[in-house]
C-alpha cells in the first residue's frame, strides 16, 4: 500500500512539473521571423503598419483565447 501511494505521489510530481515548465517554456520563433508579441491598444498601429506594409503577399491573423 505504500509504495503505491508512493508510486501516485511520485507520478502526480511528475506530472506537475511537466505542466508548469510546459507552461512557463521559453518561447522562441524560428529564425528569421520577429519575435511573438501580445496586441494592445499601445502596439496596435505597428502591427497594422507591419501587416500592410506588403499587400502583395499573402497574410494571416491567428487569434488565439485561453477559454
Amino acid at each position: 500500500m505504500k509504495k503505491a501511494l508512493f508510486a501516485l505521489i511520485a507520478m502526480v510530481a511528475v506530472v506537475a512539473a511537466v505542466a508548469t515548465w510546459h507552461a512557463h517554456r521559453p518561447r522562441r520563433t524560428p529564425l528569421g521571423q520577429p519575435p511573438l508579441e501580445s496586441l494592445n491598444p499601445e502596439n496596435l498601429s505597428d502591427f497594422k503598419e507591419a501587416f500592410n506594409s506588403s499587400p502583395s503577399c499573402v497574410r494571416l491573423v491567428l487569434l488565439l483565447s485561453p477559454t
